[in-house]
């Protein structure tokens, strides 16, 4: 709701967390506001500029994945 103070507050990273249908509208909002720099956790890609670096984390992929390489798969 206060995504304006961004570009106020000259602020270069922003993190997207929210669920996939709000993702992209989320990385709009912050590219407007300046931001250049971009770590999304959210369930998908989204598209921004090529001035904007994008690193997106499949966090769920990762829980997945963790079984295989605890003791006994717990």
């Amino acid at each position: 709701s206060q995504i304006d103070i961004l570009k106020t507050e000259n602020i270069k990273l922003g993190i997207i967390a929210v669920p996939r249908n709000d993702a992209q509208k989320i990385a709009d909002a912050l590219v407007k506001a300046g931001v250049t720099g971009i770590l999304n956790f959210s369930p998908c890609y989204i598209m921004v500029p090529k001035k904007v670096k994008v690193m997106t984390i499949d966090i769920a992929g990762y829980l997945a994945r963790m079984p295989y390489y605890t003791p006994n798969g717990q």
